[in-house]
């Protein structure tokens, strides 16, 4: 198959519309009808391929910053941290002293 098409998502098009705006205000883009012809093509397309080059000639919108979530509370992280970095300290003991040359 040839390369992989990573779909937009209707918050990838909500984003740069979005974009549009603030282009708009900036004045990048110039007329009303420049903005609405941008937003439809936005709203028809249906990869990130797509919605960049639709933007091409205009800076991108910036991408959001993803939050990782561990599956744990945020005030355990440091907990969690602490007590693997204290599992491997006591899995390394023994195994130092099974090393131990006789």
């Amino acid at each position: 198959m040839g390369s992989e098409v990573t779909r937009a998502s209707d918050a990838d098009r909500e984003r740069y519309i979005e974009h549009l705006s603030t282009l708009f205000a900036d004045g990048l883009i110039t007329t009303r009808a420049e903005m609405d012809q941008l937003r439809d093509q936005i709203m028809a397309a249906r990869s990130l391929k797509i919605l960049n080059d639709t933007m091409s000639g205009f800076p991108l919108p910036p991408i959001p910053q993803q939050r990782r979530d561990w599956g744990i509370p945020e005030r355990w992280a440091p907990l969690t941290i602490g007590m693997g970095a204290l599992g491997v300290l006591i899995a390394a003991v023994p195994t130092a002293a099974l090393a131990q040359p006789e």
